[in-house]
């Protein structure tokens, strides 16, 4: 099926039926986007627990995106 004929498709839809698509769609284009997101904070935890990442404090990163910024400048 085409776009075009998607649209069309809806278009002989009535206003409660295009409403309860909405809202169908806009759950599943979050959900969508949750997934990458769940699935890169469960690779961040695992790498954390496993020492590959420390933690720092605001100040010192910072400090470093500063340095970061002055070497590139």
């Amino acid at each position: 099926m085409t776009l075009q004929q998607i649209l069309e498709a809806t278009a002989q839809l009535s206003y409660q039926q295009r409403e309860l698509l909405l809202q169908v769609l806009s759950r599943r284009q979050l959900e969508a986007r949750r997934s990458p997101i769940a699935r890169h904070a469960t690779k961040a935890r695992q790498a954390f627990q496993s020492g590959q990442l420390t933690t720092e404090s605001a100040e010192e990163l910072i400090k470093r995106l500063h340095a970061t910024i002055a070497e590139e400048s």
